[in-house]
């Protein structure tokens, strides 16, 4: 196959692929985020150990650490096989993630909570390795444009598995254990099909982009990069502000009479719809705007949002608002996902891209643990109140380094037509 300028664009198969790996990846993380925490909520487990669950996502954050072993492995090949030796990193990935499902199978998670982390960190590390192929994949066969769709069908195919996961949990609640973890590992073996659809043409000729940051070589560390240090502190703000509510929604909305299977629906499913429709959005804007400023308006909004929340949730306590609450905040939380994606990786390639791009993930995802796992003991020490005006200002703090001027320099993610934004270093 003649790899074309079209093809570096993207094609339908490709996209197709990416959208169903993070398909399959959403459906069992959509379980863990979403429906165990209310179930163990509702067993009568204490706020604080249930916020402590978002630490089996560590493996995710830790995935810079064996990017350089992805990289290994793909670089080991000429340049023109490169994309398919990312493709099988993915393909094995996934093969483990289904296995580790099945073993949930016995392991009750009300009373061996710990087992549960240990299989959910195993499960973790597989689809966080894959992500890291994904990851090389697109930045070796695609090019700048390709990477910006690339990564908004990831946020779609993302959303599509947690709308999968809303609908078993309003069907699941009569369903042993057993029964629920076979569902998740058949769905997900379903929405990763089409990732066998890959296509694995050579890649274009790379050159280091402006800003570009090599994880081995200090003298171009991530802390020096100018592009890099803005992003990372974006990420930080980001994080805190938006990232510490969602470690405590469902706690919010058992707290305020939902029973823990609405919970669930109303998470995986509710937020994913949502976030379906949002993720079409924000990709919208990500590809007029480019990425600083969509985040931008992300956080404004979600400014707004806590400041509501924060003048009216005693008057309007309740199931209503503790659902409406989570929803907007979760469906934030996927616009989000698909500009970060698009500048970590306009600020990655050569041929320890993924090692670059997970450099980055990780740290945003590692971010997003610390905040979610301590919200439940900030809201035990501040009160609810307190922790929505932090978070407003933390948003608004974001909003502010997304925004703010850098002349002459551009973002290497934003549309040829786009207003220039000052990511990448001069």
């Amino acid at each position: 196959m003649t790899f074309t300028s079209a093809s570096r664009s993207g094609s339908a198969a490709t996209f197709a692929g990416a959208a169903a790996f993070y398909a399959a990846t959403a459906v069992p993380m959509s379980y863990v985020f979403y429906l165990l925490p209310a179930q163990l909520r509702e067993a009568g487990h204490p706020a604080e150990m249930i916020s402590a669950l978002s630490l089996v996502y560590l493996p995710y954050a830790l995935r810079l650490f064996w990017a350089p072993a992805v990289d290994g492995y793909a670089a080991r090949s000429p340049k023109a096989a490169m994309a398919q030796r990312y493709k099988t990193v993915i393909l094995v990935a996934l093969a483990v993630a289904i296995a580790v499902v099945l073993a949930f199978r016995f392991v009750d998670p009300v009373s061996h909570l710990t087992g549960i982390m240990v299989l959910s960190a195993a499960l973790f590390v597989a689809l966080a390795t894959g992500t890291t192929g994904l990851d090389g994949y697109a930045i070796t066969s695609l090019d700048t444009r390709g990477r910006q769709k690339a990564s908004i069908w990831q946020t779609v195919g993302f959303t599509l598995g947690g709308v999968g996961l809303g609908l078993i949990a309003v069907v699941s609640s009569a369903w042993s254990w057993p029964t629920l973890t076979l569902v998740i590992a058949g769905v997900a073996v379903l929405a990763a099909l089409p990732v066998l659809m890959l296509p694995t043409a050579p890649a274009p000729e790379a050159s280091e982009p402006v800003g570009s940051v090599n994880v081995l070589q200090p003298s171009n560390s991530l802390l020096k990069a100018p592009a890099a240090r803005r992003l990372l502190l974006l990420s930080l703000l980001s994080k805190l502000g938006l990232g510490m509510v969602a470690g405590y929604l469902p706690i919010l909305q058992v707290d305020q009479g939902v029973p823990a299977a609405a919970a669930g629906f109303f998470g995986a499913f509710g937020s994913n719809v949502l976030g379906l429709v949002i993720a079409f959005g924000s990709g919208a804007l990500l590809l007029k705007l480019g990425g600083l400023r969509t985040i931008g308006w992300m956080n404004l909004t979600g400014a707004l949002i806590f400041t509501f929340a924060a003048l009216f949730h005693q008057v309007l306590a309740g199931p209503a608002f503790a659902v409406g609450v989570s929803l907007a905040f979760l469906s934030l939380g996927y616009a989000y996902v698909a500009p970060f994606k698009a500048l970590s990786l306009g600020v990655s390639d050569g041929r320890l891209a993924a090692s670059r791009a997970a450099a980055f993930a990780s740290i945003d995802l590692t971010l997003a643990i610390v905040a979610a796992s301590l919200s439940g003991t900030l809201i035990a020490i501040i009160g609810l109140d307190g922790f929505f005006w932090i978070s407003m200002a933390l948003c608004l703090a974001a909003a502010g380094v997304a925004f703010a001027p850098s002349p002459g320099t551009t973002d290497p993610v934003s549309s040829t037509n786009a207003p220039t934004e000052g990511l990448a270093a001069k």
